[in-house]
């Protein structure tokens, strides 16, 4: 039995008025004629109560009365195996189509839609073009077990497709040989990408000179041939007021008691960025060097690198000046400092790329594989139900205020 309003079930205390109202009262006097009085001897008259419930039957009525209204109230829901069967035969669907926003976004507010429909089979049906990441395995595990899964493809996606890509950052070919360390050297770069079926074409096209003070490395002069050799491989433009320090051991020891608490959200993302990047896991976990300090193992840093002994490379938190901070354990010259400088780069930028540009559709059989029967009905809440069953108790209310009624007629 499932309860719509189980608080309405407080109101059932109100099963002490009867009672009270029972013991208080007082009974009915009985006149008797006498002949006489006087030859009684004179005696001290003194008021009387008596504590003891006479009329049972009475009383019991009452109390089933404030019961059966405090029950209909908290209002009853049998779950019965018809009820079950009925629920099982019925399939409550919702659909997500690409041309409402983003199949993945669609699909995340599909099955809250879901939590909240009435009993029944769930079951998400997606309707696109489906191109090469608007879903990925990762979407579709999101999605709860017991909701089916149905896949039709509308529409087809042209065979070529000519966008604008991601800004990016590399060396300004007119200052590889001057600058320093940090952003003076790079240069804006404005890409074009081409799709043509399986193919992709990049071209890019210097567009001046990047802002200096994206990004301030600190640390020993290999650090500058380091930075150049990363932005060679091209990253993505810091978001404009966007700024980090790398800071390169040995020099990172000087940092650990210069961090702040982490309150800016864009430095948050940028953290949790930077910890997700896999790249970055995998090369961190070849190398030995390790934090010593014991302040980047606590507030308010957070290890965004675990070396190969599971011990903090590199942490990440903020500086009184609003920076990214990032202290790393590697060395200037390492591998992993450069992937490292790279994860940094790109955890600043807010751009995503273009992903549904793509012309390349997700094949039929990973369509057929994503696809999945609805499970059966399962209980279901307090928010989702469509009906009740406190009619039947407002009934008894009704008949049990009539037996009341003839009670306390046949007793007068």
């Amino acid at each position: 039995m499932i309860w719509l309003v189980p608080a309405a079930w407080f109101g059932a205390l109100a099963v002490a008025a009867p009672i009270v109202v029972h013991l208080l009262a007082r009974p009915r006097a009985v006149v008797q004629p006498f002949p006489t009085l006087r030859f009684l001897p004179a005696t001290a008259h003194s008021a009387l109560r008596r504590h003891r419930i006479e009329e049972w039957l009475l009383l019991a009525v009452r109390c089933a009365i404030v019961v059966s209204i405090a029950a209909a109230l908290a209002g009853p829901f049998i779950v019965t195996r018809a009820r079950r069967a009925g629920w099982n035969a019925r399939v409550v669907r919702e659909t997500v189509d690409d041309s409402r926003g983003p199949i993945r976004v669609e699909l995340r507010r599909a099955v809250a839609a879901l939590e909240t429909a009435p009993p029944g089979r769930r079951e998400v049906v997606v309707r696109s073009a489906f191109p090469i990441g608007s879903i990925d395995a990762a979407d579709v595990a999101a999605v709860p077990a017991a909701i089916g899964l149905r896949f039709e493809r509308t529409g087809t996606l042209p065979s070529s497709r000519e966008i604008d890509g991601q800004t990016v950052m590399s060396v300004h070919p007119e200052l590889v040989e001057g600058g320093s360390t940090s952003s003076p050297r790079a240069a804006w770069l404005h890409r074009r990408i081409l799709l043509d079926g399986v193919r992709t074409s990049v071209a890019d096209t210097a567009s001046g000179p990047a802002p200096a003070g994206a990004l301030d490395i600190v640390g020993p002069p290999a650090a500058r041939s380091m930075f150049g050799a990363v932005l060679a491989e091209r990253v993505l433009t810091p978001a404009s007021g966007r700024r980090a320090r790398l800071v390169i051991a040995p020099a990172s020891t000087s940092v650990a008691r210069e961090a702040v608490s982490v309150r800016t959200p864009w430095i948050a993302d940028a953290i949790a960025r930077i910890g997700r990047d896999e790249d970055l896991r995998s090369t961190m976990r070849q190398a030995s060097s390790v934090l010593g300090d014991a302040l980047f193992a606590r507030e308010p840093w957070h290890a965004v690198a675990l070396n190969r002994d599971a011990q903090p490379a590199a942490a990440a938190s903020a500086d009184a000046s609003g920076r990214l901070v990032v202290a790393a354990a590697t060395a200037a010259d390492d591998l992993a400092t450069a992937v490292l400088t790279r994860a940094i780069l790109n955890a600043v930028s807010d751009t995503e790329p273009p992903v549904d540009a793509e012309i390349v559709s997700i094949s039929d059989a990973q369509l057929r594989a994503w696809t999945r029967q609805a499970g059966d009905a399962g209980e279901p809440g307090r928010d989702t139900m469509d009906e009740d069953d406190r009619r039947v108790l407002w009934t008894a209310v009704l008949l049990l205020i009539g037996v009341e009624s003839w009670i306390r007629r046949r007793g007068r």
